[in-house]
């Protein structure tokens, strides 16, 4: 008598060279089918709120921070001045005296030698974005950037653990045993005194939710926006005839994946289904940061000196 578990997974024995040629074929068309087609999407919507955020800028007047009032409340404003903070601070990375940045310090850690090595990245982040202000010369407001579209300047370093700076201290991972091996450090920072290009909403009296903001003038922030939404649209254009053109690969392998297990136990049927649309989800997380990364460095280039 054959024991219940080996039973149950006989159906697979069998037919393991067949059905996992299968469904190898239907993860590998299956991940770039699913990735293209986020991409895709992802690309539209980047592109269309890069658009958006165009359209504010070519139609917005330019206001002075004077002629703001109680009837601006709640409406999109457009200013140009310069980035002020009444408590500004000396970056560590940069060591410019800044109104505003943001520094994110990654360390890799690893334990274990040879094949038992094991490696894990932590993050810490520091924020210094509450007390940013912009003064045009006929006042000063306040301007909310945590969750705004930033083209500022940046700059990044990375020191083997021995040499890296006091400040720059990635927090330990959770589990114990693991080695600092390096230490990477990235900051966006706007320096006091940098001119700064702000569209947003005037939610409070001297408040503005900044919906752009940026280290540049008027037309530069133009040109950045536009590389951006334009490269969206092609990005997306090219996912989709590429999408289009892998159908027939896609559709072939769900076929002969769906012929080779069609007699698997269930459980065993849901175990692997679980697993595929774990690795074509993973497959498509992964294109769609890859698109957003790959339209910021356009719009970050264009906005360079």
């Amino acid at each position: 008598m054959v024991p219940v578990p080996e039973a149950l997974l006989l159906p697979v024995l069998r037919r393991c060279g067949e059905s996992c040629e299968a469904w190898r074929g239907l993860i590998l068309w299956g991940s770039v089918e699913a990735a293209l087609v986020l991409t895709a999407i992802g690309g539209i919507s980047l592109g269309l709120l890069r658009l958006f955020h165009l359209l504010r800028v070519i139609r917005s007047q330019r206001d002075t921070i004077a002629q703001l009032n109680e009837r601006h409340l709640g409406r999109i404003v457009e200013l140009f001045g310069r980035a002020t903070s009444e408590m500004p601070r000396r970056s560590p990375l940069s060591e410019q005296l800044v109104a505003a940045s943001l520094l994110k310090i990654s360390g890799k850690w690893q334990r274990g030698s040879g094949k038992q090595k094991e490696s894990v990245t932590t993050e810490r982040v520091e924020e210094f974005l509450d007390g940013l202000k912009l003064d045009d010369g006929t006042g000063e407001v306040r301007i909310a950037v945590k969750d705004t579209l930033r083209y500022w300047p940046e700059q990044g370093a990375e020191w083997p653990a021995s040499e890296a700076p006091s400040w720059a201290t990635p927090p330990p991972p959770a589990d114990e045993g693991y080695t600092l091996i390096c230490v990477t450090a990235s900051e966006e920072f706007l320096p006091v005194g940098t001119d700064l290009y702000v569209i947003g909403r005037l939610t409070a009296p001297g408040v503005v939710e900044a919906q752009v903001a940026s280290a540049t003038t008027e037309e530069t922030t133009k040109r950045a926006l536009t590389a951006e939404w334009l490269s969206g649209w092609i990005v997306a254009a090219v996912s989709l005839l590429l999408a289009v053109w892998l159908i027939d690969p896609v559709l072939g392998s769900w076929q002969r994946y769906w012929m080779t297990w069609s007699g698997t136990p269930l459980f065993l049927a849901a175990i692997v289904h679980t697993l595929a649309l774990f690795l074509i989800l993973a497959a498509s997380i992964v294109a769609l940061f890859v698109t957003y990364g790959l339209v910021r460095i356009i719009g970050t280039i264009v906005v360079q000196p």
